[in-house]
Order: structure tokens, then sequence, then C-alpha cells
């Protein structure tokens, strides 16, 4: 279990960042507009999905950044509406994820009316 990983190897770093330090705050930033042109506002802490496969425990922080702009649609890169996820297949935290963005969407929908 993680609760034993983490009593053994206290300092492995494997419990869930509800902060993002500077720096790796700065490098998300810069590789989210190298790889999309997009400057984003720094990253914040969303919530920690477990799941494991096979024999892996696997851990996906995620993370909410706002964009001032959208990027122009390319073959690789489209901008997609949280209330067009449910069209699109997903694994399982895909869509775990992309449940978490419509919620977070539809409370800045809400407040803004």
């Amino acid at each position: 279990p993680l609760d034993d990983v983490e009593r053994l190897f206290p300092d492995a770093g494997l419990r869930p960042q509800r902060s993002l330090p500077a720096k790796l705050m700065a490098a998300i930033c810069q590789r989210v507009d190298e790889q999309t042109g997009l400057d984003i506002t720094p990253p914040r802490f969303l919530k920690e999905i477990r799941h494991s496969v096979t024999r892996y425990r696997i851990r996906l922080q995620c993370l909410h950044a706002e964009a001032s702009t959208l990027p122009p649609a390319t073959d690789t890169l489209q901008a997609i509406a949280p209330s067009e996820f449910h069209t699109f297949p997903l694994s399982v935290t895909g869509r775990q994820l992309a449940d978490l963005i419509s919620g977070l969407h539809a409370e800045t929908r809400d407040s803004l009316f």
C-alpha cells in the first residue's frame, strides 16, 4: 500500500502536491507555451486520480490553468468545449478528468449568471 511506501521512503515525493514549487509552475507554463503557443496562468492542484494497470500503480495529479486566448485549430490541436467531452471515447481516468473539468466549467458558468 502507498502508506507503507511513504513510511519506508518519506522523501520519495509520493504524496499529492497541494501546491507546486514556483520552478515547476514556470516549467509547466513554458512547456505549454512551447507545445501549443498558449500563455497560461500558473497551474494549481485540483485532484489526484489513482488507478492500477497490471502491477503498476499510477497517480495522475490533475492541475488547472487558464489561457487568455484559444489557439487556432491544427491537425494535432483543437479546442473542445467541456460540454462536448461526452462525444469522445476516453479511458476511465480520462473520463474522470473530463468530468472534473466539466464540473469546473459548470461552476464558472453558473457563477457568471
